[in-house]
């Protein structure tokens, strides 16, 4: 098998279980924890440094809410043990400026998590991961829609970066509508997991660093409301109709 042959092939088994690939993250930085200290030996620099992590991630967030707000349905890239299918090719919205604005988002939500310690050769390790990882999953991905969509693919590849916008490139309104509902669907799981990380990491430095296995009150509040909101838009998916909206993913 050539070496193509086995990103590709490594790059399908990764689709599969890329939902859980951000347990690389959470593993590493877990780890990190035993050596946490605060930022400037100050608290509340570390609670300025949490606040600029937190605006990464949500830059992240916002990306994959855009994308999932007015991606229409019947697209590739939601599926993970039935393997890939996709009847429409979706170029409208951020995919008129990347070919893979979700994995834009999982990058910020990455890099947010990992800069979360302050350790640079922590953020160097994960992203390698990130970029090692990503990189064969586009490629498998990029097969699939090659073999599903032909030449409509080549068209939008040969003008469509895989991951950084090109200078100049013009942004093509979505065809759909956005859909808060559609959006809070897909997305409730992504929000509420990265805020799980910081808040499991906050819970870990603190633990090491003063002995204290109860994190700052202003996490516990923060975590405990985004845990109610995740358990409540749960709910209302799996038990109601109300988050459905017809004709989208």
């Amino acid at each position: 098998m050539i070496t193509q042959e086995k990103l590709v092939q490594s790059g399908h088994w990764l689709f599969r279980w890329r939902s859980y690939t951000p347990l690389i993250v959470v593993l590493l930085c877990a780890l990190q924890t035993r050596h946490f200290a605060y930022l400037g030996n100050s608290h509340a620099t570390d609670l300025l440094w949490e606040g600029i992590c937190m605006f990464v991630g949500a830059l992240g967030l916002g990306i994959r809410i855009h994308v999932a707000g007015h991606v229409p349905g019947k697209t590739s890239g939601r599926n993970t043990r039935g393997g890939q299918q996709a009847e429409t090719l979706n170029t409208t919205g951020l995919y008129s400026l990347v070919r893979n604005p979700l994995y834009v988002g999982n990058f910020f939500l990455w890099l947010g998590a990992s800069m979360f310690l302050h350790n640079a050769v922590l953020v160097a390790l994960v992203l390698a991961i990130f970029l090692i990882l990503y990189e064969r999953i586009i490629l498998a991905e990029e097969e699939f829609l090659l073999d599903r969509f032909a030449d409509e693919y080549r068209l939008w590849a040969a003008k469509t970066p895989a991951v950084i916008p090109r200078w100049g490139s013009r942004y093509q309104a979505p065809n759909a509508p956005f859909s808060l509902r559609t959006a809070l669907r897909r997305e409730h799981s992504s929000a509420f997991g990265f805020i799980a990380v910081l808040f499991t990491l906050e819970w870990l430095g603190d633990w090491f660093h003063k002995g204290a296995a109860i994190p700052d009150r202003l996490w516990l509040w923060g975590f405990g409301l985004c845990a109610l909101a995740y358990a409540t838009i749960r709910t209302l998916k799996n038990h109601t109709r109300l988050l459905h909206v017809e004709g989208r993913a």
